[in-house]
């Protein structure tokens, strides 16, 4: 009998002993096998947007540089490139940076370098007109917002078109197509004001 008894505690405590080998899940293993939240992926992905009321169907011009029209507001499809110099059409739908558009192309358009004025048309280098001197130092731009090309201090003296070309921005910074150098017919682009048109970085020279 007591061998018995022996033989069947010997059992149990084996049993006992494995136990924990098919009965406990291994939590870290469970753990990386989850999929990530939904509302993290929704979060990487979704780029906050808002419907400007005032916007809706309203003109810009695509400014004086190619840009690329893209299937989503992140920018990273490509849908086709929009020329220099196009009257676009404003959804209405804007995000950081972005502007959504129904024609030329229903699409998404960087924002910075829309010009308010619809028809814009390129530049013309008829002759020098208005001097001007800049009130602080000066980035002479390709284009509003465009590569630089030089700088212009406030003993230098630059010189409208005639006529003159102004653009405004998108965030409405006037810009002022301008000879930059004396001697040569270098052109380029200088911010005549600050954003939103407020303030002036150059006067008529006396």
């Amino acid at each position: 009998m007591k061998t018995q008894l022996c033989t069947l505690m010997t059992a149990v405590l084996s049993l006992m002993a494995i136990a924990p080998a098919w009965a406990a899940p291994d939590r870290q293993q469970d753990q990386q096998a989850l999929p990530e939240s939904p509302t993290r992926i929704a979060q990487q992905q979704d780029i906050p947007v808002v419907e400007r009321p005032g916007f809706v169907n309203t003109c810009r011009n695509s400014g004086t540089t190619a840009i690329n029209a893209y299937l989503d507001s992140g920018q990273t499809r490509p849908l086709r490139q929009i020329q220099p110099y196009t009257r676009i059409t404003l959804s209405g739908v804007l995000g950081t940076g972005v502007a959504q558009i129904r024609e030329p192309v229903t699409g998404w358009v960087p924002s910075a370098t829309l010009l308010t004025n619809c028809d814009a048309q390129p530049p013309t280098a008829g002759g020098r007109g208005q001097c001007y001197q800049p009130l602080t130092d000066l980035t002479v731009r390709s284009a509003p917002y465009g590569t630089p090309l030089t700088a212009v201090s406030t003993s230098s003296q630059v010189f409208a078109t005639n006529p003159p070309q102004r653009q405004t921005t998108a965030d409405g910074r006037r810009w002022l197509n301008v000879f930059y150098t004396p001697a040569t017919s270098a052109l380029g682009w200088i911010a005549e004001t600050g954003t939103g048109g407020v303030g002036a970085n150059i006067r008529a020279c006396s």
